[in-house]
């Protein structure tokens, strides 16, 4: 996920690390979340609905923590053009 922040700079650079560390701890938040709606579940399949969501949200994390991939970096540079 790209934060559209600058890192150009010192500065934005660790603006952006404290985006990603700020989003990775709320995707982390929504999943432990999903995780306790599993645990009450009223059938099987609303605890598996709430473990794929879990799933998803910890897997952002993940790609928060790791920065923008060379397909974001790609994308931004194209919108970027775009726009001049």
């Amino acid at each position: 996920m790209h934060s559209g922040v600058s890192t150009g700079t010192r500065t934005g650079h660790a603006y952006a690390i404290v985006e990603r560390v700020l989003l990775s701890k709320e995707f982390r938040d929504f999943a432990n979340e999903c995780l306790d709606w599993a645990k009450t579940a009223r059938s099987d399949n609303e605890r598996d609905i709430f473990l794929q969501m879990a799933q998803v949200w910890l897997e952002a994390a993940v790609r928060s923590e790791s920065g923008p991939t060379k397909v974001d970096r790609a994308r931004h540079e194209i919108i970027t053009r775009l726009a001049e």
